[in-house]
C-alpha cells in the first residue's frame, strides 16, 4: 500500500529537521492507529516504535530487516522458556517480559519506518504478517511446552490443551490478516456502533498482545495460572473471531438489501 500523499521523507541534516521529523512520525502513528486500538500497544509499543523509526531514518537499515530481527528475537526466547524448570523464578519472568516487549516494539517499528521513508510495499506487509505468525507460534509452543511439563498433563490432555490454544490463535490470526486483505480495514461495527457493542469492544482490550506478554511473564512462576491465561486468551481470540464474523455478516446482508432496493 502506498503512503498517503502528505507523507514525505524527513529532513535529515539539522536538529530542527529531526524535531519536525518526530512530530511527523507521531502524527503518522496517530493517523495509522484506530481510535479503538488496543491501549497498551498504541501507547507503549507504537510510541517507542515511532522513536526507533526516527533514529533509524538516517541509516541504511531497511524496514524488512527490522521485521526479520524482530522475529529472530523470538527464537532464543522460545528456547529459553521451553527449557525452564518449573516453576520459573520471578527474575525469569522479568527477563521474558522485557525481551518480548523489545521484540514486539520492533514489530511495531518496521511499518512506521517504511511509511516515513515512503518505502511501503505489498511484499513488506506480507512478510510482516508471515513472520508475525512464525514468532507468535514459536512463543506459544514454548509456553505450552512449559505448561504441560509443569502441570504433568497426560498425553490426551496435553494434545487437547495445546491443540485448542494453538488452533484458536492461528485461526484468529489467519482470519484477521485475510479479512484485511479481502474486506479491507473498515471497522466491521461501522462508524457509530451501539453502546453495548462499544462496551464489548472495550472489553476486548484484554486481548492486547502487549498485555498478553505481561500476563504470561507474570504467571511463569505459577504454571496453573499461566495455563489459565493461555486458555482464556485463546477463548477470547475465538470470541473475537465470532464477533467479527457476525458483524461482517450483518453488514453484508444490509449491503445486499441496499443493492436490491436500489435496483428495484
Amino acid at each position: 500500500m502506498n503512503p498517503p500523499p502528505d507523507v514525505r521523507p524527513f529532513a535529515r541534516d539539522t536538529d530542527l529537521g529531526r524535531a519536525r521529523g518526530w512530530d511527523r512520525i507521531e502524527a503518522q502513528r496517530l493517523r495509522n492507529t484506530r481510535s479503538n486500538a488496543f491501549f497498551w500497544t498504541k501507547n507503549v509499543n507504537h510510541r517507542i516504535g515511532a522513536a526507533l523509526s526516527l533514529l533509524l531514518m538516517d541509516t541504511r537499515v531497511r524496514p524488512n530487516a527490522v521485521t526479520v530481527v524482530s522475529v529472530l528475537m523470538y527464537a532464543p526466547l522460545a528456547l529459553y522458556v521451553g527449557s525452564l524448570r518449573p516453576p520459573a523464578s520471578l527474575l525469569s519472568g522479568v527477563l521474558v517480559f522485557l525481551w518480548l516487549q523489545a521484540a514486539y516494539t520492533l514489530d511495531c517499528t518496521d511499518g512506521q519506518l517504511a511509511r516515513a521513508r515512503g518505502q511501503s510495499r505489498p511484499f513488506g506487509g506480507w512478510l510482516d504478517r508471515v513472520l508475525d505468525v512464525c514468532g507468535h507460534t514459536a512463543l506459544l509452543t514454548a509456553l505450552l511446552l512449559y505448561s504441560v511439563r509443569a502441570l504433568h498433563l497426560q498425553s490426551a490432555s496435553s494434545v487437547l490443551f495445546t491443540g485448542y490454544v494453538l488452533g484458536a490463535h492461528l485461526t484468529q490470526m489467519f482470519a484477521s490478516f485475510y479479512s484485511t486483505a479481502v474486506i479491507g480495514t473498515a471497522p466491521a461495527a461501522g462508524s457509530n456502533p451501539r453502546q453495548l457493542l462499544r462496551w464489548l469492544m472495550a472489553g476486548m482490550q484484554i486481548t492486547d498482545y502487549g498485555i498478553f506478554i505481561l500476563a504470561v511473564a507474570m504467571t511463569l512462576a505459577f504454571p496453573f495460572a499461566l495455563a489459565t491465561v493461555l486458555f482464556a486468551n485463546a477463548t477470547l481470540a475465538l470470541l473475537m473471531l465470532l464477533g467479527q464474523l457476525a458483524l461482517n455478516w450483518r453488514r453484508e446482508v444490509q449491503s445486499a438489501h441496499s443493492e436490491s432496493g436500489a435496483r428495484a
